[in-house]
Order: C-alpha cells, then structure tokens, then sequence
C-alpha cells in the first residue's frame, strides 16, 4: 500500500472545517515505520525503524515517539521484533535489539530527540498469538513475554538517564489479561518510578476480554494500576460510539494506516493526546499548511 499523496489531502484537508483546529496530537510511529509506504514486509524491522528514527523536519526529529511490536515465539522460546508470524525473517530480529536502536537514538548529542525536544513516546504493543495458528499464551509464556517488555523498558529509562531523556513508555496488547499482569508482575517499577520516566496503560477498546472495570481508572488519577488511555480505530467503529468515548474525558489513542479525511476528521473532533501513524511526515507538513 503506498502512503497517501501529501500534496492532495493537504489540499483536500484545508477544505474541511475539523482541520482549521490544527489538533496538536502527539505523533507515534506506527509499526516503527513512518519512513516507507505501508508494507508488512517493511513494518516492525530494524531496517525502517533506523530510517524512521533518522526522520527529520525543519531541523527537529519528525516524530514523538515509535511503536515496537512484540511477539512471544514458542517455538524459539524467544522475545521477536515484528508485526506477526508471516512476516518474521531469518535470521529473527529481537525486540531487545529494537530498544537498544531507540535507547541509541536518546543517547544522540541533539537538543531535539523527538518533535517536541526533549521527551519521547515508546509505545510497546505485546501480541497475543504465540504461533503462526494464533495459540495463545500459556501461563508460563505470559509471564516470559512481560520480562521481555520489562527489559526493554530497563534499556530504554538507560540511555533516558544517560542523557537526561524524558520518556513515557506505554503498554497494549489485545490479549487484556497481558495489560493487567504488567502491574501484577513483580519488575513493575509504579506509573512514575522516577522523576523522568512515566509508564501507562492502553487497553484497545474492540478487545474481547475487556470488561468495564477495567476501565474505571480513565476517570481517576489514584488507580496506579489501572488502564490509562483508550485506544481505538476510526475507521472500525460507529461515530456515535467513540463520541462516548470523548465524553468520557480520559486521554484517547487514534491509530490508522494512512492518512484519510476520516481520520483527520476524528483528530479534529475528539482531540486525540496521541496519533499512531506511519504518517509523520504528511502531520507536520499539515501543522504548516
């Protein structure tokens, strides 16, 4: 799929009310590949992830922050890098060998790590199938799959301390059972473990497991395990639904594809804190249109 031709929704975008706001979302590389076209074969490697970490305009870094994917391999009883089993390649990349690409980038001599200076986004997806016929996680994996996660956070808030980083780390899975063991684990650090880190939890609002309780913290500040930010697609959910997630008044997550009046109309209208995309580049080009 080739990413969306900036020149025409620019054009087409400053025709449309909703995105005269400008909405300052926080841009999050999705599938750690916002420097190619949108290709399973490119999303969730090393490669585009080096390319989009090296993404820049008008002198700063294109993006807030990158998404890395995470897949347990039961058989190689080894922590992946990649978007599912289809697209694994051998040899296999890890995802400690992603964070330790992130942690160099917040290690670089730049007063511009991510768009907005100083703070970067890592957002950790763990995936819920352990095989290439989707088979869930035993017991035993989840808990391995969470140390994974838990030593890519311990590189990340490294090099963040080395070179005096802010950084948010947050967590997702469609597997809610692996969100809710993240606080039950004994590695988890708290929400705010220093003065410079903060971690938060997503819960994806078309998981099948998610119940209402686990949601009750969206409207509070005093749950220190309890999920911090709904994300959902706009293009798979009736308006009328995610109005009520607006009104809910809790911090959103948006994440598309490409680029489309669809999803520009919903930042516009539901004022996402964050945007997963591959669209870095076009959403600052936008920001100066």
């Amino acid at each position: 799929m080739q990413r969306t031709k900036p020149i025409l929704v620019l054009a087409v975008c400053a025709t449309v009310s909703a995105c005269d706001e400008r909405p300052q979302s926080l841009i999050i590389c999705h599938n750690a590949n916002c420097a190619h076209e949108t290709n399973p074969f490119a999303d969730d490697t090393l490669a585009s992830l080096t390319d989009s970490l090296e993404l820049t305009y008008l002198g700063r870094t294109t993006m807030d922050g990158v998404e890395l994917d995470t897949i347990w391999d039961r058989q190689g009883a080894r922590c992946l890098f990649g978007h599912d089993f289809a697209h694994i390649f051998d040899p296999a990349e890890t995802g400690m060998q992603a964070a330790e690409l992130v942690a160099a980038h917040l290690r670089k001599p730049t007063d511009f790590v991510s768009w907005g200076g100083n703070r970067f986004f890592v957002k950790i997806e763990l995936k819920r199938e352990v095989t290439a016929l989707n088979d869930p996680h035993t017991e035993e994996e989840r808990l391995a799959h969470l140390a994974c996660a838990y030593d890519m956070v311990d590189v990340l808030r490294a090099a963040a301390a080395d070179a005096s980083r802010e950084l948010e780390i947050m967590f997702e899975s469609e597997d809610v059972e692996l969100v809710r063991g993240l606080p039950r684990h004994p590695r988890w650090p708290g929400k705010d473990p220093d003065d410079r880190t903060r971690l938060r939890l997503i819960a994806q609002v078309q998981s099948t497991e998610l119940v209402l309780t686990d949601l009750t913290s969206l409207t509070t500040n005093d749950d220190d395990d309890g999920i911090d930010i709904l994300s959902f697609h706009t293009s798979r959910l009736p308006d009328g639904l995610q109005q009520s997630f607006y009104a809910l008044d809790a911090s959103l997550m948006l994440w598309m594809l490409d680029a489309s009046l669809e999803s520009l109309y919903a930042m516009g209208t539901y004022h996402p804190e964050y945007v997963i995309t591959g669209e870095a580049q076009l959403f600052r080009r936008w920001e100066e249109f």
